[in-house]
């Protein structure tokens, strides 16, 4: 999500970024390419829409209230 939010694909490599995603805890960057501040400018959720869908975003300032609604089908 993060990489996707900067428009810079993968030309930042996936191993150049620290996250925390362990069960129970935030998900968030910790360092990307050593730069620790870099990282705290962008919050970073998990958004669940059921057991066979998950989503990440990433954006960039403080945290954002995130809202899922179901508009159509099952």
């Amino acid at each position: 999500a993060y990489l996707k939010a900067r428009g810079i694909g993968l030309l930042l490599a996936p191993q150049e970024i620290d996250s925390v995603v362990a069960p129970g805890e935030p998900v968030r960057l910790i360092t990307v390419s050593g730069d620790p501040a870099e990282a705290a400018r962008w919050f970073l959720a998990d958004i669940h829409f059921g057991p066979a869908h998950c989503a990440a975003i990433a954006v960039e300032g403080g945290p954002v209230g995130v809202r899922c609604w179901r508009c159509c089908g099952d």
